[in-house]
């Protein structure tokens, strides 16, 4: 087998920057991402409302490891290989549920929430002391920011916080739109598409494609917005931002966006795509949305209240995107399966018609026949297949390489369609996978799990 090095996969010069298509079709590659990306930093698992009550589990995946998350009987949430220790059965098949003891369905051995392994039927038959050495198996590292449970294989990984660095900021940020409430991620809307998972990666802050791609909903929606009665106008930012629930469509139907917003790139790979216009469901009455604006004023003050209210996607790498109102997670199942995970986020805290109009909106825009994911979802598939295709230059991810400028944390800040978020993903992919001199690739093929 060839020896290869990220430098094969990704060219960064002064002046291009592209990728080889094999990063999204190669089996090998994807083998080496399970180990490399998604096995050894920090993965998002769950947020806490999913797991509120003692017992409650949520199983999920770390790349393609089975995981289960639980809330023990003194509060701690918990995250467990999602496998029996005695002869490799599923023990949570469900994704969601409530166990106060989780029993094996294959041979009934017990556990408790916290790991311990409580009863073995006819133990006797077993050696003395033997279940001491049967406890579920912990996921190495988990940690907690903002709601936000990530876990990590590897033991040595940086802290969390470390981790997300001053990606921080716009997690506070995003948590702030609760206007001093919490959110609750609402039942996921599921859908898979013909894709390697990098292709959500690089989208979901991608600026460039939504005038074109989701031109049809945003006309649409612009249009239903504009035959309906004129709401009142309101600011934010300082009277800079029109706060008319619906403003967000008709901006990007009329692609007036540009000149407004802009993306950002931080260390570890993290970014955000930012329109610069407030994005509120036109389902909202002018009056409800006000309040909230003023809410979030009174909160989080005049300094920090426009970062709240604007529209922005902010990517922490690898698979999680946090939106206006929608948390949004991928799962790579093979080099070309990816399953996809879009939560709605409920409060209780809010106006319920504010909860309410944005949660249908969410319903709108990214359930699997919603206006905009299905968009989405063809391109990847399309790519992917077209991706077969042997481009001895690579792909193309150069738009705004050397305009970059400066941000508040020392980020690097370019135009709303500039591929900043996307270079900045690579970067720390290539930093990954940066293969040893006598490492080669692994030799399975990347089959789905």
């Amino acid at each position: 087998m060839a020896k290869m090095s990220a430098n094969d996969y990704v060219v960064d010069g002064d002046n291009q920057f592209r990728v080889s298509p094999r990063v999204y079709t190669d089996g090998r590659i994807f083998v080496d991402e399970m180990r490399d990306i998604f096995e050894r930093t920090w993965v998002f698992i769950a947020h806490e409302s999913e797991v509120p009550k003692r017992g409650d589990f949520k199983s999920t995946f770390i790349g393609q490891r089975p995981i289960v998350v639980v809330r023990d009987k003194t509060e701690n949430i918990n995250a467990f290989f999602n496998i029996c220790p005695h002869r490799g059965a599923a023990l949570c098949r469900e994704q969601y549920g409530n166990y106060p003891v989780i029993v094996c369905p294959y041979h009934a051995w017990s556990f408790k929430t916290s790991g311990e392994c409580l009863k073995i039927p006819d133990e006797g038959r077993y050696p003395a002391g033997f279940r001491e050495g049967m406890h579920l198996i912990p996921v190495p590292r988990v940690e907690n920011y903002g709601g936000l449970i990530f876990g990590c294989l590897n033991a040595e990984v940086e802290a969390l916080e470390s981790f997300l660095g001053d990606a921080r900021y716009y997690i506070d940020a995003w948590n702030a739109r609760a206007a001093g409430g919490k959110f609750k991620l609402g039942y996921p809307n599921k859908y898979s598409y013909a894709g390697n998972w990098k292709l959500q990666s690089e989208n979901v802050v991608d600026g460039y494609h939504p005038q074109v791609v989701h031109s049809a909903a945003f006309n649409a929606m612009a249009g239903a917005i504009m035959a309906k009665e004129k709401s009142e106008a309101g600011q934010a930012e300082g009277g800079s931002v029109e706060a008319r629930p619906g403003a967000h469509y008709a901006a990007w139907a009329k692609k007036d966006v540009g000149s407004l917003g802009l993306t950002r790139a931080f260390r570890n790979g993290h970014s955000t795509l930012e329109s610069g216009i407030m994005f509120e469901s036109a389902r909202v009455s002018a009056e409800v949305s006000q309040v909230w604006i003023d809410r979030i004023r009174e909160i989080n003050g005049e300094d920090m209240a426009p970062d709240v209210i604007l529209n922005r996607h902010l990517f922490i790498f690898p698979n999680l995107a946090l939106m206006d109102f929608v948390l949004r997670a991928w799962y790579p199942v093979a080099v070309d399966r990816t399953e996809t995970y879009s939560y709605a986020l409920r409060n209780e805290a809010i106006d319920e018609a504010l909860d309410v109009g944005r949660h249908l909106e969410a319903q709108t825009q990214y359930s699997p026949s919603g206006a905009v994911a299905p968009d989405d979802a063809d391109i990847f598939n399309s790519v992917q297949s077209a991706a077969m295709t042997d481009i001895p230059q690579g792909l193309d991810f150069s738009r705004g390489l050397g305009t970059e400028s400066a941000g508040r944390f020392g980020e690097l800040v370019g135009a709303i369609s500039d591929e900043v978020p996307q270079r900045a993903f690579w970067r720390e992919w290539a930093t990954k996978m940066a293969y040893k001199a006598d490492r080669t690739h692994s030799s399975s093929d990347g089959e789905a799990r």
